[in-house]
């Protein structure tokens, strides 16, 4: 089977990596590498952890690709396999016993159907883009050069001619309307802007 990263089926994906088919293992590493290292950060806080673990998951998954041929759903073998990582990884560091109780309660993914219910990275991103495409005129023009062109309030108002506090209340505005545009992932969402910086 000669497969490109354009087939983006998981089935033929795996299928293929259990014949040693490596074409098809990077594809799968590209399609869930970010998604992964994401849903590793609700877990550890540096982001070298979070690519350490996902990087040692897919080494597993390659290790072990003559015995994948029973998996029957890809997505949630590697969501579950990270997860598995990373509260081992806790436990190791003995952050776990403090931790455990508290964190796991909030944490609604902690359900068996991880396909469905879990919010990748990549789902989030599309979130805050149809957000974005929402802003007001102005909002957009200074989020956009904040957020996306990381220039410095005072910078971003040297270059439209308005005030410093006048740049501080859009960026207020933006964030408010992705907080009402964006309720029910707000949390998560404060994290990613804070996780890809």
């Amino acid at each position: 089977m000669n497969i490109s990263c354009c087939d983006n089926d998981d089935k033929l994906l795996l299928s293929a990596i259990c014949k040693g088919d490596s074409r098809a293992f990077d594809c799968l590493f590209r399609k869930y590498y970010a998604d992964l290292v994401m849903f590793c950060g609700r877990f550890l806080q540096r982001k070298e952890d979070c690519e350490d673990v996902v990087q040692s998951v897919f080494l597993i998954l390659w290790k072990s690709r003559a015995k994948m041929n029973d998996v029957l759903n890809i997505k949630q073998w590697l969501l579950r396999s990270t997860q598995n990582s990373c509260l081992n990884k806790l436990n190791h560091q003995t952050v776990v016993q403090r931790y455990s109780a508290d964190y796991l309660l909030l944490m609604p993914y902690f359900s068996e159907d991880y396909s469905s219910n879990t919010l990748l990275y990549s789902d989030l991103v599309k979130l805050v883009a149809s957000a974005e495409a929402t802003l007001g005129e102005k909002e957009a023009e200074v989020w956009n050069m904040s957020r996306h062109k990381g220039m410095k309030y005072a910078e971003i108002a040297a270059a439209l001619g308005i005030s410093v506090r006048t740049v501080e209340d859009r960026v207020a505005r933006a964030k408010n309307h992705f907080r009402r545009t964006l309720d029910r992932y707000w949390s998560t969402v404060l994290f990613l802007f804070l996780f890809m910086d």
